[in-house]
């Protein structure tokens, strides 16, 4: 879709990101000349009536916060069958790539960030918007170290009505409340449960619960307390982890009931590290009535993973009251309980019996799902038994776009309880027949090959007999078969002393001159700026692909900056409060020094390179003391 200019005012200039539900892209607004980042609804839910309501609705709700650590909503709107949001543009990359970059965070970095997305949460909130979507995958880190909360696109309005809808919740499985896995009532404090997750990954590097399907987390999120943050990280406070697990509670009511109260006590253990946190619930103020889609979980998808894992759960210990209830039970009338047990033997024998006579739970097959779409599949076989989800893509000469190539497990495989199936989708064909762009204007042609996936270049041609901005022919010619990394050069004709501009955007610089001499164009002013794109790839162009200008015009460009490399020198301080420590040295993710020191050399020099800005990590025993960054 690279090209294609949305609303006659938003020009896509390079895909940044792609969810569950959406993809994103970096553009152009030529009203007012500025980037901006526009998140298009994935077409497979252009015709879900529901889905575009509240996608816009829900959108334009969003767009009425104004916040500081919020990404800014600027526009809603529809071209064709696109279903976009027009937002502020952010150079950063996320927290979760922040998190898989930088490792484990410092407890006070942690409540730093953590104190600026519960502002922007409180923000929201008494807006009545509740995000339900909180987790490190919607939060960006610029580079100047601030926080932006994004991706409020299954937010809801929070009214006496926010529930999820048709039986099935959406969000993200590893970070959403138990209300939400349940597919039930959700509020403000759903965002803080969400949040607490957050801020233990942030502290543990992994989320508090993990399994092999959605459903299965689900249920840890309604059942299971989360690991103890001093399993993986020892440096935190107790304050701090009873902070995270007031927010985590099951009971929505045992948690803080705002979230500037949450961030009020990270405050306090920042000033105070060894200050002990009251975990009771404040004073409640009034009630503010309140990324995937999966089936809300049901009583009986508990019952099967009480099952599968009763054997192997932790035993919990018995509370003071369950002991009073248990000894007051033993005083009952011994004759009572002998006749319960007595019916329950004969309960039990009657059981056993009917499993025999009835040859016990039949295996069911797994159906065959090769051939069908994955909508068809789910409509058709998927139940509280049977899952299906997509594991990936594939090309296929055998099958059209969109089929499902292969299955795991395969089909007649036998199962007893709920399974899981996991497909790959067909990406069609490695090779495309390349349609015919002859006569189509440049703006035609551009917006048609930008759903191809087809890379292209531009060429101006002087031709009396085609109009000018209008494409001649193409190589390779139309009709003929090419793969789908192979770039297509149209040829573009010109009136006299006029030509295109061609496609630079991605391109490197080199190639960029070369494209702007063979269209008989010069290479104006290179301007370049800090980005996460390799250096020397063209970021923008001025003027736009497909803009008539006179010929020896001057052509602009934005180019990714080259990172300067940095070497340094770390001087690391030795504990002394044993005989050997574990350090280890980390540059911009890559360790540099890693081994056991003893006391009696009290300091290590380290030599650290790699590219600017360099944050420099020390870690005591696999505890990160210290981060630091150098220019």
């Amino acid at each position: 879709m690279v090209g294609m200019v949305l609303g006659n005012r938003y020009e896509l200039i390079e895909k940044i990101g792609t969810g569950g539900m959406a993809e994103v892209y970096k553009a152009k607004c030529r009203l007012l000349n500025r980037f901006v980042a526009v998140k298009i609804l994935k077409q497979e839910y252009i015709n879900d009536e529901e889905f575009l309501a509240r996608f816009k609705t829900e959108s334009q709700a969003a767009a009425s916060l104004s916040h500081h650590n919020i990404v800014s909503i600027y526009d809603v709107g529809r071209d064709g069958d696109c279903n976009y949001i027009v937002m502020e543009y952010i150079e950063g990359i996320t927290l979760k790539e922040y998190i898989e970059k930088n490792g484990v965070f410092s407890w006070r970095e942690a409540i730093e960030i953590s104190v600026r997305i519960l502002d922007a949460l409180e923000h929201a909130h008494k807006h009545n918007i509740v995000h339900r979507d909180i987790k490190p995958h919607n939060i960006m880190v610029t580079p100047d170290k601030d926080i932006k909360v994004m991706d409020f696109g299954i937010a809801r309005a929070a009214t006496a009505s926010t529930l999820t809808l048709s039986g099935t919740t959406i969000g993200s499985v590893h970070y959403f409340s138990p209300e939400q896995a349940k597919g039930s009532y959700t509020d403000s404090k759903s965002d803080i449960y969400s949040m607490g997750v957050v801020m233990y990954e942030m502290l543990t590097g992994r989320v508090p619960f993990d399994g092999d399907s959605p459903i299965s987390i689900a249920i840890m999120q309604i059942q299971n307390n989360p690991p103890s943050l001093k399993d993986y990280n020892l440096s935190v406070p107790l304050a701090l982890e009873s902070v995270i697990m007031k927010a985590m509670s099951k009971d929505r009511d045992m948690r803080y009931q705002t979230a500037a109260a949450m961030a009020n006590d990270l405050l306090l253990i920042d000033k105070l590290p060894g200050v002990a946190v009251k975990i009771e619930d404040e004073e409640k103020p009034e009630e503010v009535a309140g990324t995937r889609v999966i089936p809300s979980v049901k009583d009986r998808d508990i019952e099967d993973y009480v099952a599968r894992n009763r054997d192997n759960s932790p035993k919990q210990p018995v509370k003071k009251e369950e002991v009073q209830t248990l000894n007051k039970g033993k005083k009952k009338d011994k004759g009572t309980i002998a006749a319960i047990v007595a019916a329950g033997v004969l309960i039990l024998s009657v059981v056993i019996f009917m499993m025999l006579l009835l040859g016990g739970n039949p295996e069911a097959k797994v159906p065959n799902l090769v051939g069908m779409t994955f909508d068809e599949a789910c409509e058709k076989y998927e139940s509280d038994l049977i899952t299906i989800i997509k594991a990936g893509e594939e090309a296929s000469e055998k099958y059209a776009d969109g089929i499902i190539i292969s299955q795991d497990p395969k089909k007649g495989a036998g199962y007893k309880s709920k399974t899981t199936i996991s497909v790959i989708i067909s990406g069609g064909s490695d090779y495309i027949v390349l349609d015919d762009y002859s006569n189509l204007s440049i703006e035609e042609a551009i917006e048609k090959i930008s759903t191809t996936g087809l890379d292209y270049e531009q060429l101006s041609v002087e031709d009396d007999e085609v109009e000018p901005g209008k494409v001649i022919k193409t190589k390779p010619k139309a009709k003929t078969k090419v793969r789908k990394d192979q770039i297509i050069i149209f040829y573009v004709s010109s009136i006299e002393d006029t030509v295109i501009v061609p496609n630079l955007m991605g391109k490197t610089l080199e190639k960029a001159k070369e494209l702007i001499e063979e269209a008989g164009l010069k290479l104006g002013e290179v301007s370049y700026m800090p980005s996460t794109r390799e250096a020397g790839t063209v970021l923008q162009q001025v003027a736009s692909a497909g803009e008539t200008v006179d010929k020896d015009a001057s052509i602009d460009l934005i180019v990714a900056k080259e990172s300067k490399e940095v070497s340094k020198t770390i001087t690391v301080t030795i504990p002394q409060n044993s005989d050997s420590t574990n350090i280890k040295v980390v540059a911009n993710g890559k360790t540099f020094f890693n081994a056991s020191v003893n006391k009696t050399e009290i300091a290590k020099d380290v030599v650290v390179e790699g590219s600017s800005p360099l944050t420099v990590e020390i870690y005591h025993n696999g505890v990160l003391v210290s981060s630091n960054k150098y220019e």
